[in-house]
């Protein structure tokens, strides 16, 4: 445990160092980066680049640029800031860097847990069906498409690699899920907390997100998460800001 200095609170490079030794999918090292790619989807969000050391002088991604293109896939980074150069050398590449997105980190000393709602059960799932729920639940929160055996594949991998799958039930069906990834240097990311359409504003994302934070604090694991939206959720059970994420592409026209 001490080697992770728990409980301290993450701060930027150590979000950083957790991103980039968690890149999930098959992770191949260009330069200074570590690829992550999905052999089942060609989306942008499964497939792209994190910075794998120190970028201060940084100051061409013309390398990386070619091995997506190779793959014939978008160009696309995601890196903890501040990164001057990277940034810089991003912008003369011509990527778009999107607006900074909020990581932020929990500790045992400042996690509050809410009481649960009224006939909300959440669990640690592994088995093949319950896995399928949890993957219908995230297709139909964030896509509004049925799951794909691939999705249920990415979820079995999780959880055979050390991560987790929460599922929550509301009167038994099937109603929100979220996962955390297989910890990497004492850290763990907590992602795709999300209730299906009919059944939000019911308290299952914060049911969710406390199982997996809870399991997480128990193995002495270090949670943090991106923060889309409804931050307040998280800030109310104890999540401090500790980095900024930002996310670059080259457009596809540009490709």
């Amino acid at each position: 445990m001490s080697q992770h200095h728990f409980p301290r609170l993450l701060d930027s490079r150590g979000v950083q160092a957790a991103l980039r030794a968690s890149a999930p999918g098959r992770p191949l090292t260009v330069g200074p980066f570590v690829l992550t790619l999905d052999p089942a989807s060609d989306h942008p969000y499964r497939n792209y680049a994190i910075p794998r050391a120190e970028l201060m002088e940084l100051t061409d991604v013309d390398n990386l640029v070619e091995a997506f293109r190779s793959w014939a896939l978008v160009p696309r980074l995601e890196f903890v800031t501040p990164a001057p150069s990277l940034e810089r050398a991003l912008r003369a590449a011509e990527f778009v860097l999107e607006p900074p997105i909020p990581v932020l980190a929990v500790t045992p000393l400042t996690f509050r847990e809410p009481t649960p709602p009224p006939g909300v059960d959440v669990r640690l799932v592994t088995e093949t069906a319950d896995l399928h729920a949890a993957a219908e639940v995230q297709s139909q929160a964030y896509s509004d498409q049925p799951a794909t055996e691939a999705d249920v594949a990415r979820l079995q991998c999780l959880v055979a690699a050390g991560g987790h799958v929460a599922l929550a039930c509301l009167d038994g069906q099937p109603a929100g899920s979220g996962v955390s990834t297989p910890p990497a240097l004492g850290a763990s990311e907590i992602a795709a907390v999300a209730a299906s359409a009919s059944f939000r504003r019911r308290g299952l994302a914060t049911a969710v997100a406390v199982e997996l934070t809870q399991q997480l604090l128990r193995q002495e694991i270090a949670p943090f998460l991106q923060v889309h939206a409804h931050r307040q959720l998280y800030e109310r059970l104890g999540y401090r800001q500790v980095a900024d994420l930002i996310f670059a592409t080259l457009p596809s026209a540009t490709v």
